[in-house]
């Protein structure tokens, strides 16, 4: 029989065993990272075709005209944490990722004025369908969606 433990030497024991398994939730949801392409090349929106509002003389500092969201057929969306590199995470709401499926991929930019794609790829109009599956990188290629 294994004596049973308490203290300081079996807490530690406990908090490492549960920090071992970093794996899906329970439930299946998992964080998706991916990659944003323009033609197989890590995407970097030119901010300079940007249509600005009128009167404004540039994106104001740390501002994120880029935005892209997962869509889902319930009418869920999950937005994306993107960075300036063409990296993005989606977390969803409580930071546990979203359920694996299919998703529509929505992509807008802009800064107030006209979308830097013309719209393509608004929620409406978009046909970029991906499958999230738990650990799979997502990409999209902007100039092959």
């Amino acid at each position: 029989m294994i004596p049973f433990r308490t203290g300081a030497g079996f807490g530690l024991a406990l908090l490492v065993a549960s920090l071992a398994g970093c794996t899906p939730a329970a439930d299946g949801r998992a964080v998706v990272r991916g990659k944003l392409l323009d033609n197989g090349k890590p995407f970097a929106l030119d901010t300079t075709k940007l249509k600005l509002p009128p009167g404004a003389t540039g994106l104001p500092p740390g501002s994120r005209p880029l935005s892209l969201t997962f869509l889902a057929e319930g009418g869920e969306q999950f937005p994306a944490n993107v960075t300036d590199a063409g990296t993005f995470e989606v977390v969803g709401p409580d930071g546990k990722g979203i359920k694996p499926g299919r998703y529509k991929v929505a992509i807008t930019a802009g800064a107030g004025g006209p979308d830097y794609f013309g719209g393509k790829f608004a929620p409406d109009k978009t046909q970029i369908v991906r499958e999230v599956k738990p650990g799979e990188e997502v990409v999209i290629d902007v100039a092959k969606p």
